[in-house]
C-alpha cells in the first residue's frame, strides 16, 4: 500500500480559525500498514513560523493560549523557537510543494485531530497570504472519530494514543504529534479490521 495519507498538526497561538500558526508538522503514511511502520525522513515535514509574519497578515493571538504555552514543558516551548524560523507564506508554500512533489505519493486522505481545527486554520492562513489549500474538503478525515470507532472505551483509547506519542518523542511538537497521530490512526485501522 502507498503512503497516501497525509497527517497535519499545527501549533497555534489561538483556537480561532484565524489563529497565528507557530509551527506546522505533517507526515505521509500508510494507514493500512499498522502502527509499527517507519515513516521515512522525506515523508516528514516541520516548519516553525515567526509570529511577526502572522501578525503582518492579521492572524489572531489569544492571551489564554499564550499563557497555556507558557505552562508547557521547556522542551515543548523550545520546539516553537529552536531551529530555523520562516515566514507564514513561505511555510505554507513549502508544505504544499512537499506533499505534492517531494513525498512518495499524493494524499488520498488528509487527517487531522481534528480537521475542524487544523485544516480550517490552514485554509484561512492560505487565504490570508493569497495562496490556496489544495486538498479538497472531501478528503478530510478526523483522528478522534477514527479513535472512538476503534476504541469506544475512552481509557483504552487514551492509553493507545499515549503509547503512540511515547514512541515518537516530545508532546506538542508539530511533527512528532503528526507522526503519533498517524501511528494512532494506523493502529485504529488495524483494530477495526
Amino acid at each position: 500500500m502507498p503512503n497516501d495519507a497525509l497527517m497535519v498538526d499545527l501549533e497555534t497561538m489561538s483556537t480561532r480559525t484565524e489563529a497565528a500558526i507557530v509551527s506546522i508538522g505533517a507526515c505521509m503514511f500508510d494507514m493500512h500498514a499498522g502502527p509499527e511502520q517507519e515513516i521515512a525522513e522525506h515523508n516528514r515535514f516541520l516548519r516553525r513560523i515567526s509570529l511577526e509574519s502572522n501578525q503582518a497578515v492579521g492572524r489572531h493571538l489569544d492571551a489564554n493560549t499564550v499563557i497555556w504555552w507558557l505552562q508547557q514543558s521547556d522542551e515543548a516551548r523550545r520546539g516553537l523557537t529552536d531551529g530555523d524560523i520562516t515566514n507564514l507564506k513561505k511555510a505554507l508554500i513549502e508544505l504544499r510543494m512537499w506533499f505534492q512533489h517531494d513525498t512518495d505519493c499524493r494524499p488520498a486522505t488528509c487527517w487531522a485531530n481534528s480537521p475542524e481545527f487544523d485544516i480550517s486554520i490552514l485554509r484561512s492562513a492560505n487565504e490570508a497570504v493569497d495562496e490556496t489549500w489544495p486538498v479538497f474538503f472531501s478528503l478530510n478525515r478526523d483522528v478522534r472519530t477514527c479513535g472512538e470507532l476503534a476504541y469506544p472505551d475512552a481509557r483504552e483509547r487514551k492509553a493507545v494514543m499515549k503509547a503512540c506519542r511515547d514512541a515518537t518523542g516530545e508532546h506538542h511538537r508539530a511533527d512528532a504529534d503528526a507522526i503519533a497521530q498517524a501511528l494512532f490512526v494506523a493502529h485504529c485501522i488495524e483494530t477495526l479490521k
